[in-house]
């Protein structure tokens, strides 16, 4: 609750999810590679891994991946529209993070084209809070080749009924592959990379 009361002001997501991030943001410390936000919103989901990694003294970027101007088209079935959760910015978000000191690192601008522009070879770590369809195997598409044997792929949206295009997203992008998406009470998917 001590990183919950600083995050939550910036943040639509709930304490016990976050929880869960904290976990897995721990549990990524002792892995090579970057750590990937896809969805960033208001960052408060940022400032739980920056603080993460502040405290840990540990100097990997920390990859920060929005539109900062709200949702981009939608295709048939997203529950949301376009320009959605754009009342945020990415000043804002660089200014709540700023106080951490942290490798932080925006890719302001919609996916995949955002991707196309990175250097990231390794991923640790990816949280993917992407409510549409095309976003979330977009994400799939270019973190899971990156991801590290024991390295964790959290999908936020995963068991709301409210997102069930983001579910059949992620059901579809992992059905060819070895891992499988565990559905956590929570309402989050975890994935993590087999060896």
């Amino acid at each position: 609750m001590r990183y919950y009361d600083q995050i939550q002001p910036h943040t639509m997501v709930s304490a016990d999810r976050c929880w869960i991030l904290l976990h897995f943001l721990r549990h990524s410390l002792e892995l090579a590679g970057d750590f990937i936000e896809c969805g960033v919103f208001r960052g408060g989901t940022a400032l739980l891994a920056a603080e993460v990694l502040r405290k840990a003294d540990d100097r990997r970027p920390l990859h920060l991946f929005d539109s900062f101007s709200g949702m981009p088209d939608t295709s048939a079935g997203d529950t949301f529209s376009k320009g959605d959760f754009g009342n945020t910015s990415e000043a804002t978000v660089k200014a709540l993070l700023a106080p951490t000191k942290c490798d932080i690192r925006v890719h302001s601008g919609f996916m995949p084209d955002t991707f196309v522009s990175s250097d990231i070879s390794q991923v640790a770590y990816a949280h993917i809070d992407f409510d549409l369809y095309k976003s979330v195997c977009d994400c799939v598409d270019f973190v899971y080749p990156r991801l590290v044997p024991g390295g964790v792929m959290i999908f936020d949206d995963y068991g709301f009924p409210s997102c069930w295009r983001s579910r059949e997203a992620v059901n579809q992008s992992f059905a060819s592959k070895r891992e499988k998406p565990i559905y956590l009470p929570t309402g989050q998917a975890l994935v993590l990379k087999l060896p």
